[in-house]
């Protein structure tokens, strides 16, 4: 048992730390007190969630990197002048990286960030993106996003509980209504917003 723990460890560090301490100096996130205050405690305390942690960090880095200069310097300075709302987001991000139950949704929360920080979504919604992440199952998540998934496709099904679909059925008394074909499932405003956003290229 211990040497499969010594194993992970070393897994943790090779994936994490390394990795983190090679991507935090030029990435947008160094801008974000909180993130490197939250990496710091991990490195302190070294254990195998800590050093997925940074790992997860690290590639969360690594799939915001290559936003425009401008667009960067534009969202700073947003947030900068809303210190509670800035907090707010640097916490969030923490929170929800650390609690990731599956690492492909980590490229997913990289992404909804890019697109808030290209201004594709508000904060607002990035936020509560980043809340239906968590409870919907990553490849439900990545399935959604393909432009020929038909319409009553499973993975749409699974994220009604999380706010992104809705099922509308038909009204088949109306006589207006017959022989009309039309999707009963649909994506709700914030579902179209997380196809936006995922959509977006810096």
């Amino acid at each position: 048992m211990n040497e499969i723990k010594s194993e992970l460890v070393g897994l943790g560090a090779d994936l994490g730390e390394v990795a983190l301490d090679s991507v935090l100096q030029d990435g947008l996130l160094k801008d974000l007190p909180v993130i490197g205050t939250a990496v710091s405690l991990c490195k302190i305390g070294g254990t195998i969630r800590d050093r997925l942690f940074m790992r997860d960090v690290a590639s969360f880095i690594q799939n915001t990197k290559g936003i425009p200069a401008e667009k960067t310097g534009l969202f700073l300075a947003r947030i900068d002048s809303e210190p509670e709302m800035k907090g707010r987001l640097q916490e969030s991000i923490v929170r929800y990286v650390a609690n990731c139950d599956d690492h492909a949704k980590i490229e997913v929360l990289a992404r909804l960030f890019r697109a808030l920080v290209c201004r594709v979504i508000s904060q607002d919604t990035f936020l509560r993106l980043c809340f239906a992440t968590r409870t919907i199952y990553s490849d439900d998540l990545l399935a959604i996003v393909r432009p020929d998934l038909p319409t009553d496709h499973q993975a749409i099904q699974n994220c009604a509980h999380a706010g992104l679909s809705f099922y509308r059925d038909i009204d088949r008394t109306n006589p207006l209504n017959r022989g009309i074909r039309t999707p009963l499932w649909h994506f709700t405003q914030l579902g179209k917003e997380y196809l936006k956003a995922m959509a977006t290229e810096a």
